[in-house]
């Protein structure tokens, strides 16, 4: 059995306590102080904190270098509250607890998977009902005990004086002695009174002491340590080891491109056959890349996280700090000078902090190569709590109840699992395929493979994306793109004869997968979903084929109209629009609608090949191109590879290929473009209307009569059912769900949807591509989704302007809170709950300027070229138009109109108020308004011109600019 040093014993643990009164408003000098702890200390592993004051929603916004929040509890409110921050080497899961009461029972809990070691950090509010408190209590120890074998350590501020002997201290102990708990913290930890505790069912506590740190009114925080069982293995952190790769410097990049541009490639151009042809230019290649960029022994230093603004100077004015507040809680004398003193030095020093995280900052962009990389390392330190991934962890799978850690063993079982998924699915149904065709017209029309040349390959390695993944060669794109010239010549004669001779080069056809966890436990190969890496010269030659079959595909309007997913034009927010206007435009003519969600498991491994080649050859893609495809597919080897730190030195292991003879190739250029040709007949067995993206699959059920709408939805459902039996696809019954849209409120009648057998679910809201849809489309729930996010950001946006440029502030705005404003926005930005969104960006704009809570925004929005979001409604909804005018009908277009304004948009009849802010309907009444002039600008210089309108205009209501005279 293979062994790992990154697994080594750990003998002691640490955790600390204290409340804190606003952690966010003093994680920086809570960081000066964490710095002393773990020197004194030794490493603290688990910090808790009570009164963290954190809001609920904003507990993202804690970020301690090299601690993970692991649970909480918040308030709606921001007063009160607990958490649980656990070191980035430690495992975890956390625990629910159902037994919080706010003010009474404020609790969460971790357990920290190692050691069987259960934490809970508890807070109960002052004067609060303590028998309220010490029945939730013992329930929460029933609760806990019943895990057996488990270490128990319960900590907070219960605000109960353990130095009185009086009937409250007499009832906890005997509460906790009935559960073996006991007190380690006895001297007092707010002035005389011992209200903090931290209590355990261990028996090897090496020490308990107090700390004394003037955070809050608290004057100390508590730790214990206790040592840990020696048997169990803990991950311990890897301070730096050794890994072997290829040595890309640049003079041996250089060295590649000369080796390259000398070779004439005569012996791959004389070639007449593609498979011998393209092993000789495939030998070559690497031939000089192993030559050229030899493998070197690099080591690799794992380096914490540090804070660069620690100076001695803070660190002594935190001390300073903490005897002034002493000071200020002890004397009796001059005891108002002494506050106010104390008062102006915290201010004075948070003051000194800001500026001294602003200075190292600039320091660290100013020595920066790639500033705006460096600028946004920065901010993610405070917008968001990285986690570190760690691709040398120890995994451990169930095999039958047995657990194997031998790497070997664990890459041939998930290869075999990613294998067996889908093939052991693979029937052939021989006289079924002419059912499963039965729905596609055959096009007479073929695919002809015209040839490429040198320019054509230049363009397309140029327009690669840039990514640091490899193929099993190594090569990655970057190397590729560099030496493109010398190379264009050799490829288009390699993939003329591939489309000539209608073969794919078999090297090409090997692929690695990469196990990713999803959920769950680590130990279960369900738990992953494969990540596969293909070679970058297979994506060249699939580039070829995909434009080839793209604009054959163009050409004869092959694609469905209900398909939005992999097409260039189209979108997300496309597919969206289509539903809702759909679903308006039904409800405003009195019909009934609902809308069932469609998921299916799997639906790009499951492809059948059999099936796909008979579908392509029926829309035309026949001769050399069908058995170029044919080739494309057969023969997919695969391997699955994952690394270890064994005797210091991270190694690779991989499993044997396997064949894969079902599903398109995930991560490759050509696969998403089959499997829309695979589904693209969907549509077809129904009458009612289907949207999909890709396998994301909605039907649109409507009928005049209520009563009809289950039976019409049953046996449209049925039809689709049947229609994935015969195409091999799997639907997932549990993740399907339905919604029935409704005009009124008292509008209730149940349906029974069923599939199967099974009941589909019926709900009120869900999301659809990143968009919460309700029955009722009011966007309320997708609203409140919206505010959550960005509310807690605001907090992000304040920090990030106190140590950062108000540039960097500008930054962070549009890389999150634009992105999710601008998403979707054409459909909720004339809700009624619009107002709540607006509000708070003008709480971004004001955190990034610093300015008061009631300062005007409008000089604000200009000085930053932030539309305020009315306006930003109005210029998406402008650019939709713009960009989707086919959507959309003109007056002229009506025969008999004699208006005066032929060349707007015509606006239907609008019976209800839903209908009328729809965003159909929206978008004519904003594009009418717009002047001819602008309207027949083209699309780039008509995106500037409304910008700058708007941005003189600022609307802070849409009625305000469809009111408008000027």
């Amino acid at each position: 059995m293979i062994t790992s040093s990154f697994f080594v014993p750990r003998t002691r643990l640490t955790l600390f306590h204290q409340n804190i009164a606003s952690i966010l408003s003093k994680q920086d000098i809570f960081e000066v102080i964490l710095d002393e702890l773990n020197k004194e200390l030794n490493g603290v592993d688990v910090i808790c904190f009570s009164e963290t004051f954190i809001k609920l929603g904003s507990e993202k916004n804690l970020h301690l270098n090299n601690y993970k929040m692991a649970a909480t509890f918040c308030r709606k409110e921001r007063r009160g509250g607990t958490c649980i921050l656990i070191n980035r080497d430690l495992d975890y899961k956390t625990i629910a607890i159902t037994q919080t009461m706010p003010f009474s029972f404020e609790c969460c809990a971790v357990e920290i998977t190692q050691h069987s070691l259960i934490i809970a950090c508890i807070y109960r509010t002052p004067n609060s009902n303590l028998d309220t408190f010490f029945l939730q209590l013992q329930s929460l120890l029933n609760m806990l005990t019943k895990k057996r074998n488990k270490n128990i350590i319960l900590c907070g501020d219960w605000n109960i004086d353990m130095t009185q002997n009086n009937k409250h201290s007499k009832d906890l102990k005997s509460l906790l002695s009935n559960y073996n708990i006991i007190n380690h913290i006895n001297q007092p930890t707010r002035k005389n009174a011992c209200l903090d505790l931290i209590t355990s069912n261990l028996n090897q506590i090496v020490q308990s002491k107090i700390h004394c740190l003037c955070l809050s009114d608290h004057e100390t925080g508590q730790s214990i340590t206790f040592e840990l069982d020696t048997d169990v293995k803990y991950r311990k952190k890897v301070s730096s080891w050794f890994e072997y790769r290829h040595d890309m410097c640049k003079e041996n990049v250089k060295k590649f491109i000369n080796c390259i541009s000398a070779l004439s490639f005569n012996e791959v151009l004389q070639e007449g056959d593609i498979q011998k042809a393209f092993h000789y230019f495939h030998d070559l290649i690497i031939l000089f890349f192993n030559l050229c960029f030899p493998k070197i022994r690099v080591k690799m230093i794992n380096k914490p996280l540090k804070n660069n603004w620690f100076t001695k100077g803070i660190k002594r004015c935190c001390i300073r700090k903490r005897q002034l507040y002493l000071k200020c809680r002890l004397s009796s004398a001059n005891k108002r000078d002494t506050k106010k003193r104390y008062q102006l030095y915290t201010k004075i020093l948070k003051k000194c902090i800001l500026q001294s995280q602003k200075n190292s900052n600039a320091q660290y962009i100013a020595k920066s190569r790639n500033v705006c990389k460096t600028s946004w390392d920065i901010l993610k330190k405070y917008i968001k709590n990285v986690n570190t991934k760690n691709d040398i962890q120890k995994l451990r799978l169930n095999d039958n109840n047995k657990y194997t850690d031998n790497p070997d063993e664990i890459c041939d079982q998930f290869n075999k699992h990613f294998i067996n998924l889908t093939n052991k699915t693979q029937t052939d149904k021989g006289a079924q395929f002419k059912d499963s065709l039965r729905n596609i017209p055959f096009h007479h029309n073929s695919l002809y493979l015209t040839p490429i040349n040198e320019n054509d390959i230049i363009k397309i390695i140029k327009g690669l994306k840039n990514t640091k993944s490899t193929g099993y060669d190594y090569i990655n794109t970057n190397i590729i793109k560099q030496c493109a010239n010398f190379i264009a010549i050799p490829l288009a004669h390699l993939v003329n004869l591939s489309l000539v001779q209608g073969q794919f080069p078999t090297e090409l056809k090997r692929s690695i997968v990469k196990p990713l966890h999803k959920s769950g436990s680590h130990d279960e190969v369900n738990n992953y979903r494969p990540i596969t890496l293909i070679p970058i010269i297979s994506k060249i030659f699939e580039k070829v084929m995909h434009d080839k079959i793209s604009t054959f595909i163009s050409l004869e309007k092959l694609l469905k109209n209900e398909q939005f997913g992999f097409r260039r034009g189209s979108s997300t927010t496309l597919a969206c629009f289509h539903l809702i206007k759909e679903v308006a435009q039904n409800l405003n003519n009195a019909t009934h609608t609902l809308a069932i969600f469609l998921d299916m498991s799997k639906a790009f491994d499951f492809v059948s090949h059999k099936l796909l080649l008979n579908k392509l050859e029926k829309y035309g893609i026949r001769g050399t191109a069908l058995s170029w495809i044919e080739s494309y597919l057969s023969d997919r080897e695969q391997c699955v590879e994952i690394t270890r730190l064994l005797e210091n030195t991270k190694k690779t292991f991989s499993s044997s290929y396997c064949y894969n003879r079902c599903g398109v190739p995930q991560g490759s250029v050509l696969g998403p473009l089959l499997f829309l040709l695979y589904i693209n007949d969907l549509p077809n067995v129904t009458d009612q209307q289907c949207i999909l993206f890709a396998d994301d699959t909605t039907l649109i059920i409507k009928c005049k009569k209520k009563e009809e709408l289950a039976n019409i939805a049953n046996l449209n459902l049925k039809k689709i059912v049947e229609w994935l039996e015969l195409n091999n696809l799997n639907l997932n019954v549990n993740k399907t769900k339905f919604i029935k849209f409704k005009a009124k409120f008292n509008d209730e009648y149940k349906f029974d949807i069923k599939c199967n057998d099974n009941n589909v679910q019926s709900i009120s809201s869900t999301k659809f591509l990143g968009i919460t849809i309700d029955e009722f489309c009011n966007w309320k729930d997708h609203m409140d989704s919206i505010i959550n996010k960005i509310d807690r950001f605001v907090f992000a946006l304040r920090r990030v302007r106190q140590v950062a440029s108000q540039e960097a502030a500008v930054m962070a705005y549009h890389g999150y809170v634009s992105s999710i404003l601008r998403y979707g926005l054409i459909l909720w930005g004339n809700s009624v709950d619009m107002p709540r969104a607006f509000r708070v960006q003008k709480k971004c704009v004001r955190s990034i300027c610093g300015a008061h809570y009631l300062d005007s925004c409008k000089p604000l929005f200009r000085a930053l070229g932030i539309l305020p979001l009315p306006c930003l409604y109005i210029f998406e909804m402008g650019i939709f138009v713009k960009k989707y005018n086919n959507l959309f009908e003109k007056n002229k277009d009506f025969s008999g109109y004699r208006g005066r304004n032929p060349e707007n948009l015509s606006i239907p009849p609008q019976r209800l108020t839903l209908y009328s802010k729809n965003a159909y309907c929206m978008a004519i009444k904003i594009f009418n308004k717009f002047s001819n002039d602008l309207k027949e600008l083209p699309f780039t210089k008509f995106k500037n011109k409304l910008f700058n309108f708007l941005m003189e205009k600022m609307y802070y209501t849409v009625n305000d600019f469809l009111n408008d005279k000027n």
